[in-house]
């Protein structure tokens, strides 16, 4: 039997987390900057901004994961982002409400104001969010790993991480519990990918920490090859 090194799952789980991280960033600032953009133009329709923001940040989340998932399983996960932007879609009416609140804060209120309305908005929003493209993405991922299930709970917790939010203050402490929330939801979300990937790649026999290498001996006449 060969060991298998356990330096693999934590590489596996830094590699998720530094790309979901810079992934999720990515997001964000593309959807402001399409949010500055659209504002004026759309006269602040927090329907339509809500469709467009949402469709871009899923279009990046779900190609992102679909390329890092397809480069470090056997699997091809083919239409993950197209599972990932329709979760987002669905999601539109719950975003539509936080771009709804920002909205009307940003109109008629100061950056103090703003930050005490996210500490309600965020969270919630995000729940919402997550919860519903995990189940999206469910539907593919269940066609690869019989315990799929585990990646809409993954997601769900996930979402919650963003409940710290409820203690922002300022404009830089923003900044540092988003960072350390989509740490937290990644760090969720790894874990249950890396469960997965595992439970697919065990040897039949149940040995988790081993995989199988086998050597056949014969005698001279007996060597079926030659």
């Amino acid at each position: 039997m060969i060991r298998r090194s356990s330096n693999h799952n934590a590489h596996f789980l830094f590699d998720w987390l530094r790309t979901m991280l810079l992934t999720q960033w990515g997001g964000i600032v593309a959807v402001v900057a399409l949010f500055l953009f659209l504002y004026q133009p759309l006269r602040g329709d927090a329907l339509i901004l809500s469709f467009v923001g949402v469709l871009t940040f899923t279009f990046i989340l779900g190609q992102n994961q679909q390329h890092f998932l397809a480069n470090r399983s056997r699997e091809p996960f083919d239409n993950w982002t197209l599972a990932s932007i329709i979760g987002g879609l669905v999601s539109v009416w719950p975003v539509t409400l936080f771009f709804g609140e920002v909205n009307s804060i940003l109109r008629y209120l100061g950056w103090q104001e703003m930050l005490s309305g996210l500490q309600s908005i965020v969270p919630h929003t995000m729940l919402f969010l997550f919860t519903l493209i995990g189940i999206m993405q469910y539907f593919r991922l269940r066609q690869y790993y019989d315990h799929a299930w585990l990646w809409i709970l993954a997601n769900i917790v996930g979402g919650m991480m963003y409940l710290t939010f409820i203690n922002v203050s300022d404009v830089p402490q923003l900044i540092v519990m988003l960072t350390l929330s989509m740490l937290a939801q990644h760090i969720v979300t790894g874990v249950a990918l890396l469960y997965l990937f595992q439970q697919d790649s065990e040897p039949e026999d149940g040995l988790r920490d081993y995989a199988h290498a086998y050597v056949e001996l014969y005698t001279q006449d007996e060597r079926p090859y030659e």
